[in-house]
């Protein structure tokens, strides 16, 4: 049964530099892309290396095997014996390019097989797609503006809402999750998705109850960082959901090559100063905090006693490498 779900952005693109919308188009990773993805794989791969050992224990075929000299065999029952042969990961990807590459950085470091689903891909920008942000300006001015506050301009120029985005991005997680808990009701199991940064943040979004199209919400999420969500599974048979996590990644990732071209990191930017152990996480508001809505979601709830359920208890957690995390309880999404 899956009790965790990894939401991890691909890396950086040409489009991403010069701040085109790609969207759906199947654009691939550049260089530094490349690098971001096997920065965060490694990452990755170092907290969940039991899916390495899990995968050996069920797999022993795939476990090497020294020459017919030698001495002893490797031993398939040291990896089944271990406590983490009992969990599972699975690994779902958009079947975009750029977010393959990125889901096989990973993958591929452990053993573990990647399925392409297209109900991951990136939020549709219409006829925007394969535009700069100058050039939709200039040719679109009230459009534009309308877009970057939320009021929908885009949606004239056939782009997909942040609504409908969520919604197709919700859909899928929890038909993921009741296909994978049907089939493995009895191992625990984390599910990775790989895909894009307006996608997962839509998703998320409305998996936690909130409004995609509220400026009071989520920041976005970098190249190659990821953000978690615990479910919690109620009596009644729904699902509630659980931020543990939201915008994480290596300092590295944005402080050794800066994140574009023509926005470079610094520590003002990025405030990865205040992460200890290599780590760097939240947005760019003071101390961390994932967004701006996330820090007036935290002092409204501490100043009003009539919020709304999905923001009824909200508490910020410093834990382990001085993460911040955001937990969010009594959140239903049906």
């Amino acid at each position: 049964m899956i009790d965790e779900v990894v939401f991890l952005r691909h890396g950086r693109t040409a489009f991403n530099v010069a701040r085109r919308l790609q969207g759906q188009i199947d654009v691939p990773l550049d260089i530094i892309g490349q690098w971001q993805a096997d920065q965060s794989a490694s990452e990755l791969a170092r907290r969940y290396y039991w899916a390495k050992v899990a995968n050996i224990a069920r797999h022993p075929d795939t476990l090497a095997q020294p020459g017919p000299g030698a001495a002893k065999s490797s031993d398939i029952e040291e990896y089944r014996q271990v406590p983490a042969s009992s969990r599972r990961m699975v690994v779902v990807s958009s079947d975009l390019f750029r977010a393959l590459q990125t889901a096989h950085a990973f993958a591929d470091m452990l053993g573990l097989d990647v399925t392409a689903d297209a109900r991951l891909r990136e939020r549709s920008f219409g006829q925007w797609e394969g535009m700069t942000r100058d050039e939709i300006r200039a040719e679109h001015a009230d459009a534009y503006d309308s877009w970057r506050v939320h009021t929908g301009g885009e949606l004239a120029f056939g782009v997909e809402s942040r609504t409908a985005t969520g919604l197709r991005g919700a859909d899928a997680v929890l038909d993921l999750v009741r296909g994978i808990n049907a089939e493995h009701a009895d191992e625990p199991t984390t599910l990775m998705l790989v895909g894009h940064g307006s996608w997962h943040v839509a998703t998320i979004e409305t998996l936690l109850g909130m409004d995609p199209d509220n400026l009071s919400n989520l920041d976005g999420m970098r190249n190659a960082f990821w953000s978690t969500l615990r479910p919690v599974y109620r009596p009644s048979g729904g699902v509630e959901w659980m931020m543990t996590a939201f915008n994480q990644g290596r300092r590295s990732l944005l402080c050794a090559i800066g994140r574009t071209a023509r926005s470079p990191c610094t520590a003002r930017t990025c405030r990865c100063g205040s992460r200890s152990r290599g780590e760097a996480g939240g947005g760019a508001g003071r101390g961390g905090f994932a967004s701006r809505g996330i820090r007036a979601i935290l002092v409204e709830a501490s100043r009003r006693r009539d919020m709304p359920p999905a923001v009824r208890s909200c508490s910020v957690v410093f834990g382990y490498e001085r993460w911040v995390r955001l937990h969010v309880e009594d959140v239903q999404h049906d």
